[in-house]
């Protein structure tokens, strides 16, 4: 019997997905193991496979075909139906794009990613700001050509392969809210804290190995499955997603500061587990994936920020951490441990930064790189416009680009429009463990024996199993029963470092 229309893109579907996932595994072999003399050819592997998959998904039969299951879906089922919707978004994105400008962009950024990680070593802005020239360039090829089709602004287009649906308006709302409310907190806390028991730092140098062996074994416990997945060190950290059974992840560890690497192994483990925990029977089809990097900062977010330095997980993990790494003196009583986990301060490294100080930072990088692509700010006054953006935030400025505009590798790799599902994560975040809580009180009591258990059950059910069934606004109500805002973040943060005492933070 002939297959039907829908049945078709399904199969082509999984094809593209499993292009993606070579893709991505030649991506992560690039950051772990690849020589550097092998940049160029790597990058022609991924141009090859851009492509293809290029072809595949935006060439006319495949239009003919989304235009026949269309006509027909009434005979499809819930599932189908938002699987046929999100087949349609995809070929939108791919179709705007001429393929030589994909191609294009893909052979850049190998290049460019190479020479970031040189210019963020020798602290040279020079060695980044050609290439960066270009990208910004492309980028913004890009994003005109997608606007049209997709009917939005040439920013929002960007914003739509990564955030399906975002739009600036909903957005500015919500971030401006943060930038009014977050700065004045931040001074409140750390005055706060000034007048509390005091800590002392901890000092290193901390064992690499030591390091990877117990993060190894904590995220163990906390559920990542070491059977679908591994851990290895890289200079940023991230996860492998795509991948059905192999879903890896990969810390930055800090031989002054094991407290970063921790949090950075328990942030990763958040999205494998988000990963591992998406259904078989969509896992190569469009409504299978991901919904958006909004909600896979959520999940990220909720276990390494929210229930990673919550008293009851700090109580469990600070003893662990001193019997792992300890020694002698103040600096090792477990007050002063635990504490060292929730210190709160305005930081320059967006990836190290506190809960308050976090969304800050991505708020900088979403007004910098809007700014960049209509032309406001030229790349060449970058790092200028990111250091008076800092004080105006945060109130710090760097001393160097390398811990300023060249701390992170999204634009090297072509991620405009990326960097604003990072704070609506930590939104989000803040929302579901408030409703999460709410339906199952026994989360927390289980996190003071380290048992993140109950919490993935609640995220498993209402977020993991329902991937890209509905969109992110529908799918946050429902799990929720709430749109989107920042009250629950405000109520968190609040309550954390202004009224609650955890070994001393909040003792006068």
């Amino acid at each position: 019997m002939a297959r039907s229309a829908y049945e078709e893109l399904e199969s082509r579907y999984e094809v593209l997905s499993r292009l993606s996932s070579m893709a991505a595994l030649l991506r992560w072999d690039s950051a772990i193991f690849m020589p550097p003399g092998a940049t160029v050819d790597r990058s022609d592997d991924l141009v090859a496979l851009e492509t293809i998959r290029h072809h595949l998904g935006s060439n006319q039969e495949h239009a003919c075909l989304l235009a026949e299951a269309e006509s027909r879906s009434e005979q499809l089922n819930s599932w189908q139906r938002a699987n046929l919707k999100e087949m349609r978004r995809l070929w939108m994105h791919d179709s705007a794009v001429d393929p030589e400008l994909a191609r294009a962009i893909v052979k850049l950024s190998g290049k460019l990613v190479a020479d970031w990680k040189q210019a963020r070593k020798d602290n040279n802005f020079l060695v980044f700001l050609p290439g960066m020239e270009i990208m910004v360039t492309l980028q913004r090829e890009i994003a005109e050509a997608k606007a049209d089709y997709l009917g939005v602004t040439p920013y929002e287009a960007l914003m739509d392969a990564y955030e399906p649906g975002a739009r600036c308006s909903q957005i500015d709302v919500l971030f401006d809210e943060l930038a009014a409310y977050l700065p004045d907190l931040l001074n409140r806390v750390a005055e706060r804290n000034s007048g509390c028991a005091g800590n002392t730092p901890v000092r290193g140098p901390f064992d690499i190995s030591s390091q990877i062996k117990f993060c190894t074994q904590l995220v163990r416990e906390i559920g990542y499955d070491f059977d679908r997945g591994r851990l290895d060190q890289s200079d940023q950290a991230f996860t492998l997603v795509g991948l059905r059974d192999d879903v890896r992840i990969a810390v930055r560890f800090c031989e002054d500061d094991f407290s970063c690497s921790i949090t950075a192994a328990i942030h990763e483990t958040g999205h494998a587990i988000y990963e591992l925990g998406r259904p078989a029977r969509w896992y190569h089809q469009p409504v299978g994936r991901s919904r958006g990097g909004s909600i896979h900062e959520s999940q990220a977010l909720m276990y390494a920020m929210i229930a990673g330095r919550s008293r009851e997980f700090i109580s469990y993990l600070a003893p662990l951490v001193i019997e792992a790494f300890g020694g002698a003196g103040p600096a090792w009583e477990l007050p002063n441990i635990a504490r060292s986990f929730l210190q709160v301060k305005p930081s320059l490294i967006r990836v190290n930064a506190d809960e308050i100080s976090y969304p800050l930072h991505v708020i900088l990088r979403y007004r910098l790189e809007q700014a960049l692509l209509n032309g406001d700010l030229s790349v060449c006054d970058l790092p200028g416009a990111w250091n008076d953006g800092m004080v105006e935030l945060l109130g710090v400025a760097p001393d160097s680009d390398a811990q300023g505009c060249l701390q992170d590798v999204h634009w090297s790799r072509g991620l405009f429009g990326y960097f604003p599902v990072y704070a609506l994560g930590a939104l989000t975040a803040a929302q579901l463990y408030q409703a999460a809580c709410a339906s199952s009180p026994d989360i927390q009591l289980k996190l003071s024996c380290g048992d993140f258990s109950p919490l993935t059950s609640w995220v498993r059910k209402n977020i993991h199993k329902q991937v890209s069934r509905y969109d992110t606004n529908e799918l946050i109500a429902r799990a929720s029963g709430n749109p989107l805002g920042t009250e629950a973040l405000k109520t968190h943060l609040k309550q954390r470092y202004l009224h609650e005492t955890v070994f001393g933070i909040g003792e006068k």
